[in-house]
């Protein structure tokens, strides 16, 4: 949880700034193959009791939304440093998303 928390944070960081024009050399540049394990779980409400495959669906889905909404603000941006950084997010979020899908699938569904 608290790596988890660390990438975020480094994301709101970024955000803060863009005003400041920051670099944007520490993103992941590419994006993994996608394991498409999201597409087919349904969310879950985040709550203290939380299971450990709780705990993955749920980030799973917050990183995919993660990715759609800074999609859409890529989208929009006229600015091409702005775009640039939100194309960057894209891919730091579908890392994310591989990263926790492939610790639901070596974990939750192991041999299935």
């Amino acid at each position: 949880m608290k790596e988890f928390e660390l990438m975020e944070v480094g994301h709101v960081h970024l955000l803060e700034g863009v005003k400041k024009r920051h670099s944007i050399e520490k993103l992941s540049q590419s994006i993994p193959d996608n394991l498409q394990l999201a597409d087919y779980l349904h969310d879950v409400e985040p709550d203290e009791n939380m299971s450990y495959q709780q705990i993955l669906v749920a980030a799973m889905k917050k990183e995919e939304r993660a990715a759609f909404l800074y999609s859409a603000l890529r989208d929009q941006a006229q600015d091409d440093e702005i775009r640039q950084i939100f194309d960057r997010l894209v891919t730091e979020e579908e890392n994310h998303r591989h990263h926790f899908e492939s610790l639901y699938d070596k974990d939750i569904q192991g041999d299935n």
